[in-house]
C-alpha cells in the first residue's frame, strides 16, 4: 500500500513513520510541502493521502496554513476523486470544517470486496495509535486486490499501474483471481479498450467482457451515454454493462461490458476470413440503429458545419498549412442537405463485436452524441484503412489513379472487401440526407485522420483529393 503523508513537522513525521514501520506491506512517501506532494502524486499511484489539517506549507520553509491543506485536498478531489483521504489534527476541529470535509466523502466499494466505506476520515494527532487498525485493514484489502493476476499470453499491454489496478479491482468484484487480457486498440492512448476473461481460483471462467479504461470524467460520460442513448436501442444491439470501477486507482476508472464468450470476434477480425458475412453484419447493424435515424428531417447546412463536428477550425488551419490544403474554403462554403441524429461517434470495426449467430454488438460509448447521421457508416467504411488493428491484415488499398471514391464500380475493382464497403456506403446514402452529405462526411473524417501520425498520410491525401473533386464537381 502506498501512502502519501503531507506533513511539515519533522517530529510528527518521525512518529508516523515509527507507527507505520511495524505494519507489513506499507510504503510511505513523505511530502513536507504542498508542491512536493503534487509532484509525488503525479508520479505515483497513491492508495491513501494523509494530510495535516492544522496546516501545511506551500513550499518547504514557508509558513504553515490550513488554507494550503484545503488547497491540496481540492487538488486530490480533482485528480483522484475516490482515493481515501485521512486528516490528522492536533486541536478540536471546527464543526464547519468537519462538515465541509465529510460533505466530500463517498461511501463506495473501493477494493472489490462488496464493502462500502467512506473515502474521508478525520483522526487526532494526539492519538496516532488509533490509525494502526485502520491502516492494517486498509492495507490487507489493497494487498488482496494487488494479488489478482493480469495475464496476456506474453503480449505487451502497455498498461499503467492505475489501469492495472482498475482491472484487478474488477476481477475481485467478480470473485476472480486472474484477468486474461487481449488488446483491442493500439495501446498508445490514455483510453484503452481490452477484451478480458476473469477466472476463479479453480480456473473456471466467471466472465467474458470488454473493458474500457480511461480517466474518471470520460468513464462517467460513457456510463451516462449508455443510460441515455444506448439503452434506447434493441437490447441485442449492444453489450450489456456489467460493472464500473471508479475508485482505488487514482484518476483512472473503467466500465465493463459483457461478451458471451472470449472468442467473439470484432467486425474487422471477422472481415479477414468471412468477408460476405461481415457485409451482412453491416446491414444488420444499420437495422439495429434505425431507432436513431427514423424520421429525422433534412436541413441545409454548410460542409464547414459538418466538418466542425469532427475537426476544430484551429486544427483545420494547422492542417491546411501543413498539407497545402488551399482549397478547403471552396469546399466548406457549399451547403448540403444533411440529417442529424444520435450517433455512436466512433464506430470503427473494433467497436463492433459479432456474436456466434453473426449479430453485431456495439461497445465503447464514450463518443455517443447527436451529430451528422452519416458519420457512423462513413467511419465504419474508412476506418478499414486507418485503424491500427488493420495494418497487418489489410489485403487491399484504394488505387485512385483511374477511379473516384464516389464511383464504387471503378473504386472497388479487384477489392476483396467490396461487399463490406458497398454495405457501408449504402448505409451512408440511406441516412445522410443526400449524396453531397455523404461526401461531406467522408471529407470531415479524412481531414481528421491527418491529425494522427500513425496513419498513411499519402493514402489519406489521395482519398481526400478524390472526395474534394467529387464535392466541387457535383456543385
Amino acid at each position: 500500500m502506498n501512502i502519501l503523508y503531507i506533513e511539515s513537522n519533522r517530529n510528527t513525521i518521525d512518529s508516523f513513520l515509527d507507527l507505520t514501520g511495524v505494519i507489513p506491506n506499507i510504503k510511505v512517501k513523505v511530502a513536507e510541502s504542498k508542491e512536493d506532494a503534487i509532484v509525488i502524486a503525479k508520479n505515483n499511484l497513491i492508495d491513501l493521502f494523509i494530510i495535516n489539517l492544522d496546516g501545511i506549507a506551500e513550499n518547504i520553509g514557508d509558513d504553515l496554513s490550513f488554507d494550503i491543506s484545503k488547497d491540496f485536498f481540492r487538488y486530490v478531489l480533482k485528480k483522484a476523486a475516490f482515493t481515501p483521504v485521512y486528516f490528522l489534527s492536533s486541536s478540536n476541529i471546527n464543526i464547519d470544517v468537519t462538515n465541509y470535509l465529510l460533505s466530500e466523502s463517498h461511501h463506495i466499494d473501493l477494493w472489490g470486496d462488496g464493502e462500502s466505506s467512506p473515502t474521508i476520515k478525520v483522526f487526532s494527532l494526539d492519538d496516532l495509535g488509533v490509525l494502526t487498525p485502520e491502516l492494517t485493514t486498509l492495507c490487507d484489502s489493497i494487498c488482496l486486490v494487488d494479488g489478482m493476476s493480469i495475464d496476456s499470453a506474453g503480449k505487451q499491454l502497455y498498461l499503467t499501474p492505475a489501469q492495472k489496478r482498475v482491472l484487478k479491482v474488477f476481477t475481485r468484484k467478480f470473485k476472480g483471481v486472474s484477468c486474461h487480457v487481449k488488446k483491442l486498440d493500439g495501446g498508445l492512448s490514455q483510453s484503452r479498450v481490452l477484451q478480458i476473461r476473469i477466472d476463479d481460483i479453480n480456473g473456471a471462467s466467471r466472465l467474458h467482457a470488454v473493458a474500457k479504461l480511461d480517466n474518471l470524467k470520460n468513464i462517467n460520460k460513457d456510463v451516462s451515454n449508455y443510460t441515455q442513448e444506448i439503452s434506447r436501442l434493441p437490447v441485442r444491439a449492444y453489450a450489456p454493462q456489467v460493472g464500473v470501477v471508479k475508485g482505488g486507482a487514482s484518476n483512472s476508472a473503467g466500465v465493463f461490458y459483457r461478451l458471451l464468450k472470449s472468442d467473439d470476434l470484432s467486425l474487422f477480425q471477422l472481415l479477414v476470413t468471412e468477408k460476405i458475412i461481415a457485409a451482412k453484419v453491416v446491414v444488420s447493424l444499420m437495422g439495429l440503429l434505425s431507432t436513431w435515424y427514423e424520421d429525422r428531417p433534412r436541413e441545409s447546412v454548410s460542409i464547414q458545419s459538418i466538418r466542425q463536428e469532427m475537426v476544430s477550425d484551429e486544427e483545420v488551419s494547422i492542417l491546411s498549412e501543413k498539407f497545402d490544403l488551399g482549397w478547403i474554403q471552396e469546399v466548406e462554403r457549399i451547403n448540403v442537405n444533411s440529417r442529424k441524429s444520435s450517433i455512436h461517434g466512433d464506430l470503427h470495426g473494433e467497436n463492433v463485436f459479432v456474436s456466434n449467430n453473426n449479430e453485431p454488438v456495439m461497445i465503447d460509448f464514450g463518443d455517443v452524441r447527436v451529430g451528422a447521421s452519416v458519420f457512423d457508416p462513413i467511419t465504419l467504411e474508412l476506418s478499414l484503412f486507418t485503424h491500427p488493428s488493420t495494418k497487418e491484415s489489410i489485403e487491399w488499398l484504394p488505387n485512385l489513379d483511374n477511379s473516384s471514391w464516389a464511383d464504387l464500380d471503378t473504386y472497388l475493382i479487384d477489392c476483396p472487401y467490396s461487399n463490406f464497403i458497398r454495405a457501408c456506403r449504402d448505409w451512408s446514402h440511406k441516412v445522410a440526407g443526400g449524396d453531397q452529405a455523404v461526401n461531406a462526411g467522408a471529407y470531415a473524417y479524412l481531414l481528421r485522420q491527418l491529425k494522427y501520425s500513425d496513419v498513411d498520410h499519402e493514402l489519406i491525401m489521395e482519398l481526400l483529393k478524390s472526395v474534394k473533386d467529387t464535392i466541387i464537381g457535383t456543385e
